[in-house]
């Protein structure tokens, strides 16, 4: 029977593979894969330095999805833990604007979780940095919570529009009505103040327009 991991434990020790298996140089590529197996057969291995940090973040979290699925682990603490390895080192800039865009792309509620680990991560490195980090996350977490507070738009979800509303403005369902819903989304998170029915469906008809 398969240990119950706590979903936080869990991130910290698919993070600690992948910290390890990023830095094993070229030399040592076969070795470990016979070792390790197949599942970190898609990790890219490189000799000077670990892989760009976009890079790592996607790997990171592909990795971990390999692995829970060779555990066996449900689909829910899978999707959890690969958003947590994803994003734990997103640094957005400290502006309500920066914090509102990296809080739409990881998810309102997984956001709270990833500012949790990186505190706990923030914890676990040396004394020396451990000042500036700790400010670092009390201001974004103060402009997250800021941003929930004023129950800003952050998912298609929370436009003051949906599809039904432009199907009764005359759009066709479909892909485009999908991508419309996406850039007015984009639109909102520039300028939150937008989110008004009737701006939304006036800028959509302009989008229509536009592409058409």
């Amino acid at each position: 029977m398969m240990p119950r991991f706590n979903v936080r434990m869990l991130f910290f020790f698919i993070l600690g593979i992948q910290t390890r298996v990023i830095m094993i140089p070229a030399s040592r590529k076969r070795k470990a894969r016979s070792q390790i197996g197949e599942t970190f057969s898609s990790v890219s291995f490189n000799t000077q330095k670990a892989l760009p940090q976009v890079n790592a973040a996607r790997n990171s979290a592909e990795l971990a999805n390999n692995i829970m699925h060779r555990l066996k682990f449900d689909n829910d603490t899978l999707n959890k833990v690969k958003v947590y390895v994803r994003y734990h080192d997103l640094r957005p800039e400290l502006t309500e604007k920066s914090v509102r865009r990296a809080v739409s792309k990881v998810g309102a509620d997984a956001f709270a979780e990833v500012l949790k680990l990186k505190m706990a991560d923030t914890l676990a490195q040396s004394p020396k940095w451990q000042p500036e980090k700790k400010a670092y996350l009390k201001e974004l977490t103060a402009l997250y919570h800021t941003i929930l507070e004023k129950q800003q738009c952050l998912c298609i979800k929370d436009l003051k529009i949906s599809g039904k509303d432009l199907i009764e403005d005359g759009m066709k369902p479909g892909k485009e009505m999908g991508e419309i819903l996406a850039k007015l989304l984009e639109l909102v998170l520039e300028e939150p103040q937008r989110n008004e029915r009737e701006w939304l469906i006036g800028k959509s008809r302009e989008l229509r327009n536009t592409e058409g």
